[in-house]
């Protein structure tokens, strides 16, 4: 989500996501299973404090900026510590049952973004929908325009 001040912070988290999708892609066919794991909005961490997520800098040239970051800080850390730490869990513990017909492995979702606050079992119940509609990525979608991929000269009106 697009929030003022935090374009660092979202390009880092970007990159995370995607050196995960590559990496699982280079180690497909072993054991290694990666996930990008969004924790959930945790409170009860630095985060909730002001000064160690904001620069001295910033408080004094822009109090206004500190006290905005502050406020979505204290409306948004809601989740509780234990919520990213029992979704590794869950990832790491090979088979789920979803359902008395089937068996699905968390393993589906490697090389995906996982948000912890998402309900586990619900998404992999959904595991086909998932694939077939490339969920659960960071990928940009263009249209189709037709043209053979091959196609490599700039239109004429470059």
């Amino acid at each position: 989500m697009d929030h003022p001040f935090s374009s660092a912070y979202n390009i880092s988290k970007a990159g995370l996501n995607r050196f995960v999708g590559c990496i699982q892609q280079e180690v497909n066919g072993t054991d290694i299973q990666l996930f990008a794991v969004h924790p959930g909005s945790v409170g009860g961490t630095q985060l909730a404090d002001i000064n160690y997520v904001t620069k001295p800098y910033v408080r004094e040239q822009a109090p206004e900026v500190a006290k905005f970051i502050g406020g979505v800080l204290k409306s948004t850390l809601v989740c509780h510590t234990r919520l990213p730490a029992w979704t590794c869990v869950f990832l790491a513990s090979g088979k789920v049952v979803v359902s008395m017909k089937s068996l699905i492995q968390a393993a589906a979702m490697k090389g995906r973004y996982i948000n912890a606050t998402q309900d586990q079992n619900a998404i992999l119940e959904r595991i086909k929908e998932v694939e077939e509609n490339d969920m659960y990525v960071l990928r940009l979608k263009e249209f189709s325009t037709g043209q053979d991929p091959s196609y490599r000269t700039p239109p004429k009106h470059m």
